[in-house]
């Protein structure tokens, strides 16, 4: 159902993020959460059953701080750093937030975040402007608008400018907007979201010469599917698939 919605799905643990980077576990909660990793299996378990019972259980551990724990890191971080401590009884409160920052998964949400849109930033901004200027041309006198409209059809026509089309093209497939097979609708999405040639291929490990050879290949599958029996939409995406496939193999040659 979500699969027109979302391109990659992150899961987060929001709690777990804010309280490792604004540094809210403290030296205090690291030894009160070695203290629970001591107490016996029978007795942490029933503590770790539910928020009620962490608070309303008898502990060496006082219920100011255990609500403190709740607090910072839910029963999901507290049972986390519980397990961590018992196979680590020494571990410091630095690497304990560290793992905890590690498993709140938003490491990797800013590592996909970076790789969607970071590494892009400068193609999306250049869109934006070419659109400025075409639009600013449009409303020019005529030497301006012949001068402007010049520019802008240099700047589209470089091969550096193709991943804005692409983008485009994968957001129109993703979202449903132009209907494609399902296999076809990963590669449009492959192409334009990264730039390593071997996951784009699903050729991962391979040699030069054969992603080369993988991506002409595409490049002319693209190019039939859009000369026959495509609909006008299709025609359109397909074409810019088969031009950043071409352009794919001329990096690779």
């Amino acid at each position: 159902m979500l699969r027109r919605a979302v391109c990659d799905v992150v899961p987060v643990v929001g709690l777990l993020a804010e309280t490792a980077e604004a540094g809210l576990l403290t030296a205090a909660d690291c030894e009160a959460l070695r203290t629970l990793a001591g107490l016996g299996e029978e007795k942490r378990a029933l503590m770790l059953a539910s928020a009620g019972l962490f608070l309303s259980t008898e502990s060496p551990v006082d219920e100011h701080q255990r609500r403190r724990l709740l607090e910072r890191l839910d029963l999901y971080g507290i049972h986390f750093a519980i397990a961590h401590l018992q196979a680590s009884p020494h571990l410091a409160t630095g690497e304990l937030v560290r793992l905890l920052f590690a498993a709140s998964g938003f490491p990797r949400l800013r590592t996909t975040l970076h790789q969607i849109f970071g590494v892009r930033a400068d193609v999306i901004k250049a869109g934006w402007a070419l659109g400025r200027l075409d639009a600013a041309a449009a409303s020019g006198p005529a030497a301006d608008r012949d001068l402007l409209r010049g520019a802008v059809e240099s700047i589209v026509a470089r091969p550096e400018y193709h991943r804005l089309p692409l983008l485009e093209a994968a957001a129109q497939v993703t979202t449903g907007q132009v209907a494609l097979p399902e296999a076809m609708e990963a590669e449009v999405a492959r192409l334009a979201l990264t730039d390593d040639a071997g996951v784009v291929l699903g050729l991962p490990g391979e040699a030069r010469p054969q992603l080369r050879r993988a991506a002409i290949e595409a490049a002319a599958r693209w190019r039939a599917f859009a000369n026959g029996g495509a609909t006008p939409s299709q025609a359109r995406v397909a074409n810019v698939v088969h031009r950043g496939f071409h352009l794919l193999a001329q990096r690779l040659g």
